[in-house]
């Protein structure tokens, strides 16, 4: 745990664009043909570069910026239901509504490990989250 006592710092809530691992960058630079990486976890860590970028490289009109929301778990008070709840989270940004999966016989302590991500259109000041039993 880290306390700030005083100024924030500057990038302090910032947005900060993904970095590459050094040889999957290097490789794909000096490429003037499309690579193809044979190792999955390459590709994969590859793929997941690729999509970063592309998420934090264009903001469409009518945005603030971009917001990446993680929901990773739920502790709830109590169970309402005769059998074992199934629960899943639903979040509203704006008129963009997600879901998780459901946990299934998650009961009070669900875990979905979800991300999200999402422009934040002007005029949005609240985000909705909502758990539902299915």
């Amino acid at each position: 745990l880290q306390l700030l006592l005083g100024e924030l710092p500057p990038d302090f809530l910032r947005l900060a664009l993904p970095v590459a691992p050094a040889g999957v960058q290097q490789v794909v630079a000096r490429a003037a043909v499309p690579v193809v990486i044979t190792d999955p976890a390459l590709a994969a860590q590859h793929n997941l570069i690729q999509a970063q970028h592309a998420f934090y490289s264009f903001v469409p009109p009518n945005t603030r910026g971009r917001i990446s929301i993680t929901v990773v778990e739920a502790k709830l008070a109590k169970n309402y239901g005769i059998i074992r709840m199934d629960p899943y989270c639903r979040i509203r940004v704006g008129n963009a509504v997600f879901e998780t999966q459901v946990h299934a016989k998650g009961g009070k302590a669900p875990r979905w490990d979800y991300i999200m991500n999402a422009y934040l259109p002007h005029g949005v000041e609240s985000i909705y989250l909502q758990i539902y039993d299915e």
